[in-house]
C-alpha cells in the first residue's frame, strides 16, 4: 500500500479545479472524515497551508506548495540541502509510519531524483539505528520499524536538531509545525494547572513539557500508542492525582484525544520531576531516600576533587530527582536525549567534566550505567552549582579614596562600590585622608574621587564624589577584566612549568591511539605518571571524545593519579582522526593528589582559549620545538 497522503497531493497538484472530498475518498478507497485528516496532516507537516478547502472542495496553493517541495522549510530550518531533506524524510516517515511510502513519491515531493533520495536513506538509516529504529523496504517501499517510545523521541531530537537545544527559533518552529493546535493556550493551561497546585516550573521546563506533551497527544490522535509501560509499580502521590485529572482535560480541550491512563500517568511523572516546590508547599514527589544519600556523597567526591563546594543542601533535591527518573529510565533500557547539543560539551567543557565524575560516582554507588546523553542532562543540573563555584575564583582587593569633607558621603561610595563587586571583588581599606603614605596601599585596584597619578603603582578608577551608575558600570567592568588577567597570569605561569622539551611531540601522521601511547609512553620514562596511565586516559576517551569542538584534545585520566603533575603537547602536521573530529594539537595532561587545580585551571581556561581559530593558527606556525610553543602559548595567554 502507497502513502495515501502523497497520492492526495498528487491528485490536488495535477487538477484543473478544486476536488470535491467525496471524489477524492473514491479515488483513494478511504472515508471523507479520512481525506479532512490527510489533508489536516499534510498542511501540519509542512508547516504551512499547502491544500486549502472550501464548500467546492480542495485545491493546491502552489506557491506554498513550491516552498514546500523545494525544501525552503522543513520544520527544522531552512535550505534545500542534504540535512533539510534527511529531516523531512526522518520526520514523514514517522509521521506516517502506518503505512508505506514510496520512494518514487518522496522524490516527487522534493523535487529530486530517486538517486538522491537513496543516498539521503544511507544517511537516515543511520540516524534512526541511533535512535533504535530502522527501516524496513520491499522493492520501492518504505515503512519504520521500532518502539514508539524512540520514534517520539526522533520527533524531539529533529527540532532540537541535535545543536541547538531549546531556542525561540526552535520554540516558533515547533508550534509552527503543529500550528492546527493552539500550543500556546495548551502550554498557559499547563502552567495554571501546575501553579494552581502550588508548584513553580522555569520556562525551559515548560517547554520541554508542552513538547513532550504534544507529540504524545499528536501520535495518540494518529493511533499511535506506547505499547508498554512498565511504570505501574511506580504510583503517583496523591498530590498529583488532581493534576492527572487536569492534564488529560487540557489535553482533550486542545488535541481532541484523550490521553490513555497510562500515557497520562507517565507525562504527570514528567511535570513532576520538572517543577519546584513553593513555598510550605508539599514537594510533588517523595524520593527514595538512598537516592538522596547517593547523590549527597557524589556531590561530596565531586567538592573534594575539583576543589569545589558543591554541596548545597537546596541543590540536592532537583539533582536527586533526576538521578531517580535516571535510574528508573535504565531499568527500563530507555535513554533521555540531550537537550542541549554537543555545543553546550564544548562550551563547558569544566561543567561536562564534573558531571562525567559525578556520574561515574553515580554508577558506582547505585549500579546503574549511565548513557552519554544522560551525562549532558547532569551537565545541565550541575552547570549553575559549578558556574556559581567558579565565579567565586580568586576576589580583587579594592582600596576607596575619598577625602571629601562628608563621612555619609564615604559610606555611600563605599556601599555603593561594594554592591558593583558581589561576588568578584572586596573592599579591604577605606582612605579619607590627603596626607596618606600611598605607598602603603597593596590592594589590586584603587576607587579615588581623586586624582592619584603619580602617586600610587596599581590601576587607579577615577569616579564621581556624586558615584553616578557611569561609574559603578565601570568598576565592574574594570573588575571583570582584572579577575580574567589575574586568572590567565596564573594559567601562564603554571602550564610554563609543566611543558616538559622531552614530553613534546611533533608528527606528520598518526592514529589517536598511537599518538596516547607514545606521549603515555614518554611520560612514564618521565617518571610523572605510572604504566597504567595509558589505559585510565583512554578509559576516559572511551566515556566521550576529548575534543572539545575544535582542531585540538585534551586527553586526561578522570584520577588525579599521576606521579605529579605534567602536560605533553603533541602537533600532528596532518592532522589525527578524534572520535568524529579531525585534530592537530593534543594535550595531554597528568594530574597529582596535590595537584587538583590544574584540572580547573586547563579545563576552565585553556580550551576557550585553544576554542579561538585565530590563537590555534598560531600555535600551529610555532614550529617543531617546545620552546617556541610555549612561547607562542604565553603570548596568546597574556
Amino acid at each position: 500500500m502507497t502513502d495515501r497522503r502523497s497520492e492526495l497531493v498528487r491528485m490536488v497538484r495535477d487538477a484543473d479545479s478544486a476536488l470535491p472530498g467525496s471524489q477524492l475518498a473514491e479515488l483513494l478507497g478511504v472515508s471523507t472524515r479520512s481525506i479532512r485528516q490527510f489533508v489536516s496532516d499534510i498542511n501540519r507537516s509542512a508547516g504551512r497551508m499547502v491544500i486549502q478547502s472550501s464548500h467546492r472542495g480542495y485545491v493546491l496553493d502552489r506557491s506554498e506548495h513550491e516552498v514546500w517541495a523545494h525544501g525552503e522549510t522543513f520544520a527544522t530550518g531552512n535550505g534545500r540541502g542534504p540535512r533539510e531533506r534527511l529531516y523531512f524524510i526522518a520526520r514523514h516517515l514517522v509521521s506516517y509510519s502506518d503505512v508505506e511510502t514510496d520512494i518514487y513519491d518522496l522524490a516527487d515531493t522534493l523535487y529530486v531524483s530517486p538517486a538522491t533520495i537513496e543516498a539521503d536513506l544511507t544517511r537516515a538509516r543511520e540516524l534512526f539505528r541511533l535512535h533504535g529504529l530502522s527501516i524496513r523496504r520491499e522493492r520501492e517501499l518504505l515503512s519504520l520499524e521500532g518502539d514508539e517510545r524512540e520514534k517520539r523521541s526522533l520527533v524531539k531530537h529533529l527540532f532540537l536538531d541535535a545543536g541547538r537545544g531549546f531556542t525561540p527559533q526552535m520554540m516558533r518552529e515547533f508550534v509552527e509545525a503543529y500550528r492546527d493546535y493552539n500550543l500556546r493556550v495548551t502550554s498557559q493551561e499547563i502552567q495554571r494547572s501546575i501553579m494552581d497546585l502550588g508548584w513553580d516550573i522555569d520556562e525551559y521546563s515548560l517547554n520541554d513539557v508542552l513538547v513532550h506533551v504534544t507529540i504524545a497527544a499528536d501520535r495518540v490522535r494518529l493511533g499511535h500508542r506506547i505499547a508498554v509501560l512498565n511504570e505501574t509499580n511506580a504510583q503517583l502521590p496523591d498530590a498529583l492525582s488532581a493534576f492527572t485529572a487536569e492534564l488529560t482535560k487540557v489535553v482533550d480541550e486542545n488535541f481532541g484525544v484523550v490521553l490513555p491512563e497510562a500515557e497520562a500517568h507517565r507525562l504527570t511523572q514528567l511535570v513532576a520531576s520538572r517543577v519546584k516546590r513553593s513555598g510550605s508547599t508539599a514537594d510533588p514527589v517523595e524520593l527514595p531516600p538512598e537516592i538522596v544519600t547517593i547523590v549527597r556523597d557524589a556531590l561530596r567526591d565531586v567538592s573534594e576533587f575539583y576543589l569545589l563546594d558543591l554541596y548545597d543542601e537546596s541543590a540536592v533535591r532537583g539533582i536527586a530527582l533526576h538521578v531517580w527518573r535516571l535510574q528508573e529510565r535504565s531499568s527500563q533500557g530507555i535513554q533521555a536525549r540531550n537537550p542541549l547539543g554537543e555545543t553546550f560539551k564544548n562550551s563547558h567543557p569544566l561543567v561536562y567534566e564534573v558531571a562525567l565524575f559525578f556520574a561515574e560516582r553515580v554508577e558506582e554507588k547505585a549500579s546503574v550505567q549511565i548513557a552519554a546523553d544522560e551525562v549532558d542532562f547532569l551537565a545541565f543540573h550541575l552547570g549553575t552549582q559549578v558556574q556559581k563555584q567558579l565565579e567565586k575564583g580568586p576576589l580583587v582587593t579594592v582600596t576607596v579614596v575619598d577625602v571629601s569633607p562628608f563621612a555619609s558621603g564615604h559610606s555611600r561610595i563605599v556601599d555603593s562600590v561594594a554592591s558593583r563587586l558581589a561576588g568578584q571583588g572586596v573592599v579591604v581599606d577605606v582612605v579619607t585622608a590627603l596626607d596618606f603614605d600611598w605607598e602603603l596601599i597593596s590592594s589590586d585596584i584603587v576607587v579615588s574621587t581623586i586624582d592619584l597619578e603619580g602617586l600610587v603603582s596599581v590601576p587607579t578608577i577615577l569616579v564621581s564624589p556624586l558615584m553616578g551608575e557611569e561609574d559603578a558600570e565601570r568598576i565592574e567592568e574594570i573588575v571583570k577584566n582584572r579577575r580574567k588577567k589575574v586568572a590567565k597570569q596564573r594559567l601562564r605561569s603554571r602550564i610554563a612549568e609543566l611543558i616538559e622539551p622531552e614530553l613534546f611531540h611533533s608528527v606528520d601522521t598518526i592514529s589517536q591511539h598511537e599518538a596516547l601511547s607514545l606521549m603515555c609512553r614518554k611520560m612514564v620514562a618521565a617518571k610523572a605518571v605510572s604504566p597504567g596511565f595509558l589505559e585510565s586516559v583512554e578509559g576516559r576517551e572511551r566515556k566521550s571524545s576529548t575534543a572539545f569542538g575544535g582542531q585540538f584534545a585534551i586527553p586526561h585520566s578522570m584520577q588525579a593519579d599521576a606521579c605529579r603533575s605534567a602536560i605533553s603537547v603533541l602537533v600532528a602536521g596532518r592532522g589525527i582522526s578524534w572520535g568524529e573530529s579531525t585534530v592537530r594539537i593534543v594535550v595531554l595532561f597528568a594530574v597529582s593528589s596535590d595537584d587538583a587545580q590544574v584540572f580547573r585551571d586547563v579545563l576552565g581556561e585553556f580550551i576557550p582559549v585553544l576554542s579561538d581559530p585565530e590563537n590555534l593558527a598560531t600555535l600551529l606556525e610555532s614550529g617543531e620545538r617546545s620552546e617556541c610553543f610555549v612561547k607562542s602559548l604565553s603570548r596568546i595567554l597574556s
